[in-house]
């Protein structure tokens, strides 16, 4: 991902996530089969970012019916430093604004 530093640099970042189906497992219950209570178009992101775990919440809010274009939703924390952020994404399969958006 690309990220815009205070300086106003453009700079590449790479990470590594873990992905679940959101649902959690509860005790007694194995991954598959809380995995088939999960809501769908929700999973759980975790990554390791210099000794610090983040954790997301990634929802799909809408979809073209072609794919051509989905817009993501997300929230996160690294509760550890007390750190929170929410965030959307509109990703299209050119990169760029679909052309018939509402």
């Amino acid at each position: 991902f690309k990220v815009e530093t205070v300086d106003g640099r453009a700079v590449w970042r790479r990470r590594h996530y873990r992905v679940r189906r959101a649902g959690g497992t509860q005790k007694g219950t194995s991954n598959h089969e809380a995995d088939a209570d999960a809501p769908p178009g929700v999973w759980m992101l975790s990554t390791l970012d210099n000794g610090v775990i983040s954790n997301e919440r990634w929802t799909i809010v809408d979809a073209a019916d072609d794919l051509s274009w989905v817009v993501f939703h997300y929230s996160g924390a690294a509760s550890v430093v007390g750190q929170s952020y929410v965030g959307a994404l509109l990703c299209t399969d050119t990169g760029m604004w679909p052309q018939n958006a509402p």
